[in-house]
């Protein structure tokens, strides 16, 4: 399963789902319970929230009964200002050889609806190898990218070149098998032009029928490689402002 979390926080069920403002009620329980739900066996999340009180990474894997977790830091919280936003990926199988690399980040600047400033966070990517059955190694890697949007960046534009080398350099393409899902913050169905290389490379994509937002946007995104897709399926009856995308494939 691939999902932002976004700290856990959701809306009421009669709140306009498009409104980014009504997101802010305690769901902790409430996304706990739909990743156990979904009997998934890697989990890839973004915008988990940590503290030096608290990592949510850590008590959903211990919910779940996931005994391999890690979870990066990668900015302030923007969601809630106690807290840090992290990247996790939580498995049933050994996780080794985790790696965490912040992207090149532009420090986009611009003025939010409410008159609020805003600058871009730093953003991140999270690797580790898993050993499945019979030995069999896949390297997951769990990315968040900087919302090209909110600033009024075309992502394939020149103003977002030094992003795309950047992100397209640390994702590691060596793993013989590589599953990758993330928030790409890129609505467009195919990653394939702001990620050429990798797609040249043998890199697939899960092309999703549904949106991965209420707002009806495509961030979401899942890559694969050396293996089957079998099929995914994007969740919408939920109360948080990314849906999670459930997948199942054959390595």
């Amino acid at each position: 399963m691939q999902w932002n979390i976004g700290g856990a926080k959701i809306r009421k069920y009669f709140n306009d789902p498009t409104d980014t403002y009504l997101y802010v009620y305690e769901g902790f329980d409430y996304v706990q319970n739909i990743l156990a739900s979904s009997h998934s066996d890697i989990i890839s999340l973004q915008e988990v929230h940590t503290s030096t009180k608290n990592n949510q990474a850590q008590d959903l894997a211990k919910y779940l009964q996931f005994p391999f977790w890690v979870s990066d830091t990668y900015s302030r919280s923007h969601i809630k200002s106690n807290q840090y936003l992290s990247t996790a990926i939580l498995s049933k199988f050994p996780l080794s050889h985790h790696v965490f690399d912040l992207f090149y980040n532009p420090k986009y600047k611009d003025i939010g609806p409410k008159g609020e400033e805003w600058t871009s966070h730093d953003k991140g990517i999270s690797r580790a190898i898993a050993t499945l059955q019979k030995g069999k190694k896949l390297e997951i890697q769990t990315l968040h990218l900087t919302p090209f949007h909110r600033f009024h960046i075309d992502p394939l534009g020149e103003e977002a070149k030094k992003v795309r080398l950047d992100v397209e350099a640390k994702i590691k393409n060596d793993c013989p098998k590589l599953l990758l899902q993330g928030d790409f913050n890129i609505d467009t169905p195919s990653l394939r032009p702001f990620l050429p290389k990798l797609f040249a490379d043998k890199m697939k994509q899960v092309i999703l029928k549904t949106p991965t937002t209420p707002k009806g946007k495509w961030y979401d995104h899942i890559l694969y490689k050396g293996f089957h897709h079998l099929q995914s399926y994007v969740i919408t009856d939920v109360l948080t402002d990314h849906f999670p995308i459930y997948s199942e494939f054959e390595v």
